[in-house]
């Protein structure tokens, strides 16, 4: 990229205004041999992966991201608003990675369904994905089990998410008691304020609602309301409804 802007700049070409593929509108992007798709609906850009990159079968800690979770969230005026990362933090090179004070405090960004002996869906990687656009929806289903980090299989679950122009739509259920977990990006420029069974998202001149089935909580740490990552630099603050036991969770992410 360093080369490709150096050369740019030396051969003195006007800047193009044509826009880049992923902000044309209408397209969906399959990556069959890492299990992902992106989605282009209206204003948002998306990302659903299977196993977005290649796991070490052997390594107990599951480097990547699986379970059919969004990975990315975009929206052209807002900006970023989903980023996933590891299931796990840990530092996997200790002498490279910037040190934390609040190592713990390090929450998986992954909107996922989780129980509370760390079974996830994000931990599987051999759910079962279909997928379709149609009447201007995206829509991403899949079905597997929610699994340990050392791929130890447990409760089945069902995940569907539907992208439209007004938004994301979230549709869960699991077969054990956990908490479905929809972590919002938002730095110092992002207002989040929780109401009960909705939440405001203010950043700039873009304002979003999200609401639930069930009252929307949120997962606290020393920090307080927001956890920081090293990974992409970002702070997010993780809401999440409680699930039953073959109740579904339903959540929807829309602008006002």
């Amino acid at each position: 990229l360093a080369e490709y802007l150096s050369l740019t700049r030396e051969s003195k070409r006007p800047e193009s205004t044509e826009p880049l593929p992923r902000e044309r509108t209408g397209r969906i992007v399959r990556c069959s041999s890492m299990g992902a798709e992106l989605a282009a609906v209206g204003p948002w850009r998306a990302t659903f992966s299977v196993s977005d990159a290649y796991v070490l079968k052997r390594d107990p800690r599951r480097l990547s991201v699986g379970g059919g979770s969004p990975t990315l969230l975009w929206h052209e005026r807002a900006g970023l608003m989903l980023a996933a990362t590891q299931a796990e933090f840990f530092f996997l090179e200790g002498t490279n990675q910037q040190e934390t004070r609040h190592e713990r405090d390090i929450l998986s960004a992954t909107p996922r369904l989780e129980t509370a002996d760390g079974f996830a869906n994000v931990q599987d990687f051999s759910v079962t994905n279909r997928s379709d656009f149609s009447n201007g929806i995206y829509t991403y289903s899949i079905r597997g089990a929610l699994t340990s980090i050392k791929g130890e299989r447990g409760a089945p679950f069902e995940i569907t998410y539907r992208l439209a122009d007004e938004g994301l739509s979230v549709a869960a259920r699991a077969g054990a008691p956990c908490r479905y977990y929809l972590p919002i990006v938002g730095g110092k420029d992002t207002e989040i304020v929780v109401d009960g069974q909705s939440a405001t998202v203010r950043r700039g001149a873009s304002a979003f609602v999200l609401t639930a089935s069930a009252p929307l909580k949120i997962r606290r740490t020393e920090r307080g309301d927001r956890s920081f990552t090293t990974i992409g630099g970002l702070m997010t603050e993780h809401l999440y409804v409680e699930l039953e036991p073959g109740n579904e969770a339903r959540l929807s992410l829309v602008g006002k």
